[in-house]
């Protein structure tokens, strides 16, 4: 069987209809005795419903069972009669009692829920039956897409440093979570003798299990490159991407170049490849069907400007490629030596002009071609992404080269505006839309349980910022240490359902100012901060499940190895007392300064109290 080291996600209650719950996860202590886990799926077989969901789970290999977490392999979420969704079966009240003895024989498995809020579930008889674990025939049916039959490669750039490492891995589970058809992989320059085995020895036990779409390419190091004109050896990590790419599409099984030698009339010419960066979390699946305006955001001055076929109008096919629409790196690349650049004295790139060239030519990930169009993009990157570092020493030197191969070979992109989120100050590039209707007192609820039939997201979301509310609720990827996926790691503290309306502001641990912002940026930053920390909570406990519970033969690790699953740090601790220390000071005296009654911080009230201003006034975020 497939899944024979894995050991499931999490379980995140969802509030009743009226019930003031958070996004509450259920984990499990470890139980290694087979006969309790038999006993306990025989209990749950005789429930109202259970029946097939545990028939499911036997077809795991019985090692699994007893050594996996049991709850996360049943993938239980808690709902009321409003979570609606597929999956929500009735129950009579012995499901309640089941969820008890599972609770009483697997310790203390009620995570992030109050007394009070078990007794609430006690009332309840939906429950929202849900396994982010696939089985082989729903991991085989994702291979191919199931309404176009179109075949997706899904692939992200990383070095072999820890701060990638950790963020791939979320990558992976993000990609499971959603349901991302097609093939994953993760693309690795870099590593030495060493890192390689144990990058792959980690790949084969911890992410191999989840999908057997899942793959791991490692590339050599292209960061050193020879400048053309001094002929001095310079390093530049960007290099790796389209060096690595180019390695990725030459070898690939997948992609099965090598049988061929090329890809034009190759049976993988017209699959789709998806670029996306290491640090793109995905919260909906990326299609190739641009069509809907409910999930989908082109500028009005692009639709009118789309030179796609009509039958295609809305799809990547042979010459048409889709991209995010970039938010930075505009840089006008006409003045650069393009005949230098592309070694064509008549390049194409020279014949685009600015209307053009920020009409189509100002392409960011996530980026989508056909096979064939994105080799042929890929080839001439490599070929130009060194000249063109020579004359552009910066950091994003590799993707003005993407953008002159896309111009020297007359692809031209259409630019949308829904694949990501990133900054929470862009109102043009980027779909906050989607986010910016949601209520105040809803979001973050909603960020930590995403359903796309209750409101539309943006496709990723792009760890690039520092996301701030308050003092106390904070995101930025380069904080995360990198051992916080081991097992004696705690996972964190996630932010209270109400985040966004509690704040008019934010204040970010390294920094000594206050900023009042907007309702509406509150809005955005608390979306990404309960989305990111609950989803890093998910998928800790996924990797501690495969690493920490059973060894690489699946048998049981009679429990040397203490596995952490309660939430005791706020992300903002990360950055030390000092720097607390330093903040909190600064937060005094800028409440001495602006409200000398108010002496306290607003941070260290409990949260019914912080709510309110001095004056008495509730701090709300607009939309409530």
């Amino acid at each position: 069987m497939m899944h024979n080291s894995h050991a499931g996600g999490t379980f995140s209650g969802r509030p009743a209809a009226g019930g003031g719950g958070v996004g509450n996860m259920i984990t499990g202590k470890i139980r290694g005795a087979q006969e309790t886990s038999n006993a306990l799926l025989n209990e749950l077989e005789t429930v109202q419903g259970m029946k097939p969901i545990v028939q499911k789970i036997r077809v795991l290999n019985p090692k699994v069972v007893s050594g996996c977490i049991l709850l996360s392999c049943l993938g239980l979420f808690f709902t009321g009669p409003s979570g609606g969704g597929s999956g929500v079966t009735t129950f009579d009240e012995d499901a309640h009692h089941v969820v008890l003895r599972v609770k009483k024989d697997f310790g203390p498995v009620m995570h992030r829920r109050k007394e009070k809020e078990l007794h609430h579930i006690n009332n309840q008889h939906l429950y929202n039956i849900h396994n982010v674990l696939l089985s082989d025939e729903e991991d085989e049916d994702l291979k191919v897409e199931k309404e176009s039959g179109e075949t997706y490669h899904l692939v992200f750039s990383s070095d072999c440093t820890p701060f990638h490492h950790w963020q791939s891995y979320l990558v992976y589970y993000s990609a499971l979570k959603v349901k991302q058809p097609g093939h994953i992989t993760r693309i690795v320059s870099g590593c030495d003798e060493h890192d390689a085995v144990e990058m792959m020895d980690w790949f084969e036990y911890n992410v191999q299990p989840l999908s057997n779409r899942f793959h791991i390419y490692l590339t050599p190091d292209y960061t050193q490159i020879k400048n053309s004109d001094t002929g001095v050896m310079e390093e530049c990590k960007f290099m790796n991407k389209p060096h690595g790419m180019k390695y990725w599409m030459e070898q690939s099984h997948e992609l099965d170049f090598k049988a061929h030698g090329t890809f034009d009339g190759a049976p993988t010419e017209h699959d789709i490849i998806i670029v996306i960066d290491p640090d793109m979390i995905l919260i909906r699946p990326i299609l190739n069907d641009f069509s809907n305006p409910k999930f989908s955001m082109i500028a009005k001055e692009r639709r009118d400007n789309m030179i796609t076929p009509s039958d295609k109008k809305f799809k990547v096919s042979k010459g048409f490629p889709f991209a995010q629409l970039a938010g930075h790196g505009e840089k006008n690349w006409h003045e650069f030596d393009l005949a230098k650049i592309t070694g064509d004295p008549n390049t194409k790139a020279k014949n685009v002009d600015e209307h053009d060239s920020r009409m189509y030519f100002v392409p960011g990930e996530p980026m989508m071609a056909t096979t064939g169009d994105m080799y042929n993009l890929v080839t001439k990157w490599t070929e130009f992404a060194g000249r063109t570092f020579d004359e552009f020493p910066k950091g994003w030197a590799e993707q003005v080269a993407f953008r002159i191969a896309a111009a020297h070979l007359e692809l031209r992109f259409t630019l949308v505006n829904s694949l990501i989120i990133s900054d929470p100050e862009a109102w043009t590039h980027e779909a906050w839309n989607f986010i910016d209707v949601i209520k105040a007192s809803d979001v973050c609820h909603f960020a930590k349980n995403i359903n796309q039939d209750i409101h539309p997201t943006t496709n990723a979301i792009h760890m690039i910022s520092r996301y701030s509310v308050g003092t106390e609720w904070y995101f930025g990827k380069g904080i995360i240490p990198h051992n916080v996926y081991d097992c004696d790691h705690p996972l964190f503290l996630e932010p209270p359902n109400s985040v966004a309306v509690f704040y008019n502001y934010r204040w970010p641990p390294a920094s000594k100012d206050k900023t009042i912002v907007e309702a509406v940026q509150i809005r955005r930053e608390s979306f990404v901060i309960c989305a990111l920390t609950s989803l890093m909570n998910e998928a800790a406990t996924m990797h501690k499940s495969t690493s920490c519970i059973s060894d690489k033969h699946g048998e049981n690790m009679k429990g040397d190895k203490n596995i952490n699953l309660k939430e005791e740090m706020k992300i903002a601790d990360l950055f030390g007392q000092h720097t607390r220390a330093v903040q909190m000071s600064s937060i005094r005296a800028w409440e001495r300064k602006n409200n000398p009654l108010h002496m306290r911080a607003n941070d260290t009230m409990p949260e019914p109290e912080r709510a309110k201003r001095t004056d008495g006034q509730v701090v709300t975020s607009g939309n409530n």
